[in-house]
């Protein structure tokens, strides 16, 4: 039996689903393809639908500031393994380099995220079902017709993003660890802002220069056979985590890489031996 995959449930008390590669090109209105647990990303729903005559997709409302209960929520606790290897492709997603961060969490066992200074875009779901109700599914997309009709589509309707990490690591009995907050500095070299967040280093911040959606909502929808929208149904979190081409960091928006940044958390937990 296949393990579960820690990373799905992420953002589970908050409300989001996860991404694996935080990036700064999610929006509200992309759709993503459902394949098990991937969700993959393909385009914005705008291309897909042609809407009556009149009629336009809703607006995306941005910047929203979150709630203390999203600023302020930490993520279930990670095993070491798991949560070096999320934070290195946090770090690679904001630098474009692969850096040796393991050697700072020395004794730890465990480790938490929190997301700080979050902030929201969104479109509303009323607006967003008027729109499909008047739109048809564009001929000229054979695959995506097929998709949507098979009811393996979903588009996203909120996103959420933040350019500050703030990570602690625990030991096995639930105790704080400090964290070796010049070891993480000097192997960044400067390309982002890393800062002891506590007095005692047991709690460490990690801040790039532009905000990354690390977290979307997103409702499943339904059309019949004629391609008229029929229902919605919202995603819940944990059914899920996005996925989409890797990309290099935000300040070299024009260059793929082709290893995916956020791994697959289950083949890091054979590799850690979970």
């Amino acid at each position: 039996m296949a393990k579960p995959d820690p990373f799905l449930s992420l953002l589970k008390d908050i409300g989001f689903l996860p991404l694996r590669l935080p990036r700064a090109d999610v929006a509200p209105l992309d759709m993503v393809e459902e394949d098990g647990k991937d969700l993959n990303l393909l385009g914005a729903m705008t291309n897909a639908m042609v809407p009556a005559a009149g009629i336009t997709a809703p607006p995306i409302v941005h910047d929203i500031q979150t709630a203390q209960n999203i600023q302020g929520t930490k993520t279930s606790q990670v095993k070491l393994g798991i949560g070096v290897t999320i934070l290195g492709n946090i770090l690679k997603a904001i630098t474009g380099q692969n850096l040796a961060i393991s050697a700072a969490f020395q004794n730890a066992s465990t480790m938490t995220f929190q997301f700080a200074d979050s902030s929201v875009d969104k479109v509303d779901i009323i607006l967003l079902d008027r729109f499909l109700s008047q739109s048809d599914i564009d001929p000229h997309l054979t695959q995506i017709h097929n998709l949507l009709i098979e009811g393996k589509m979903a588009i996203i309707t909120a996103v959420t993003k933040t350019k500050k990490y703030l990570v602690t690591a625990q030991r096995d009995n639930g105790a704080q660890v400090s964290i070796d907050v010049p070891v993480l500095q000097q192997v960044a070299g400067g390309s982002l802002k890393i800062d002891a967040a506590s007095s005692d280093n047991t709690k460490v911040s990690f801040e790039g220069p532009t905000p990354l959606a690390f977290g979307v909502q997103a409702i499943r929808v339904s059309f019949d056979e004629n391609g008229k929208f029929t229902a919605f149904d919202p995603m819940k979190a944990g059914e899920g985590a996005v996925r989409g081409l890797p990309l290099a960091a935000v300040s070299q928006p024009n260059i793929i890489h082709p290893q995916a940044l956020f791994v697959d958390v289950k083949t890091a937990a054979r590799t850690a031996g979970m």
